[in-house]
């Protein structure tokens, strides 16, 4: 091990990201606030850089409104969709304690 490392004539160095390839299982020293993904959470991180379609996260919601009133009459034309948002948001709060209130 000792001989094959030697080969490389320097220690190669990870300090702006490296990503392992297929077939290599390389001995690693960490350093201060790096860490070490498993496969499946570093795909999603390859995935997010490379701009793919994963998401992580949840929805994001924009609601254009002038004022307290236009906002008002929104609600009150979509009763179907504020009625599923709630359902939805008091289900979910049951799995996950840090949802915002």
């Amino acid at each position: 091990m000792a001989a094959a490392s030697a080969g490389f004539g320097s220690i190669l160095s990870a300090s702006g990201g490296f990503d392992i390839p297929a077939g290599v299982n390389p001995i690693t020293q960490l350093h201060q606030r790096e860490m070490v993904l498993p496969a499946k959470q570093a795909d999603v991180i390859r995935d997010m850089a490379d701009g793919g379609g994963k998401r992580g996260g949840g929805d994001t919601i924009i609601i254009h409104a002038v004022g307290a009133k236009s906002f008002r009459q929104l609600l009150m034309d979509n009763p179907g969709a504020v009625a599923g948002a709630v359902k939805a948001y008091v289900r979910n709060l049951g799995r996950n304690a840090m949802m915002p209130v």
